[in-house]
């Protein structure tokens, strides 16, 4: 009893390291960049992936590095929508929430892997350590996905998606 305390505790202080960027939802997410979007914090974005997947999320601008950050929240496949762990990037790679667990960084990586499989080895009764192990699984998977980037000439309205240039959604979307 007393490890598996000690497991999870261990486990929440390196999930709290892990998110450290936290972003706000709204109910309505606009497509593209709006105007006087600089002057806040974050604000809705919608992109377009291909002619039936887009993706939902925030955009954050960085007025220091010039540089725009986002969030992707769900990603949505022929009007189905399913929820995503939360990443930012920005023309240069992977910032913010995501850094710690991409394929960049293989002892991250290696630290998940390791968290996961324990938790497996021991989640037969246990269904808090069950859900932990479900969500450590989908975060290493996250790990290791597509990139999604906004690279900082083309603010305006493309971003880039494993490599490929996608002009941003051009419509209003409304939050399910």
């Amino acid at each position: 009893m007393k490890k598996t305390t000690l497991s999870i505790v261990a486990i929440a202080t390196i999930a709290s390291s892990l998110f450290a960027t936290p972003f706000q939802t709204e109910g309505k997410l606009l497509a593209g960049i709006q105007a006087g979007a600089f002057d806040t914090n974050t604000y809705p974005a919608v992109f377009k992936i291909s002619d039936s997947s887009y993706a939902i999320g925030r955009a954050k601008p960085n007025l220091v590095s010039s540089r725009m950050m986002v969030r992707i929240e769900q990603i949505c496949e022929n009007n189905a929508c399913r929820d995503v762990m939360g990443f930012a990037v920005d023309k240069d790679g992977i910032i913010g929430m995501k850094a710690d667990v991409q394929p960049q960084n293989p002892v991250k990586i290696k630290q998940l892997k390791a968290i996961h499989d324990d938790l497996k080895k021991n989640a037969s009764g246990d269904e808090k350590i069950k859900e932990l192990s479900n969500f450590y699984g989908k975060l290493l998977a996250e790990a290791t996905a597509p990139v999604l980037s906004i690279p900082a000439s083309d603010k305006v309205g493309i971003i880039v998606f494993n490599n490929e240039k996608i002009n941003l959604l051009d419509t209003q979307k409304d939050a399910k």
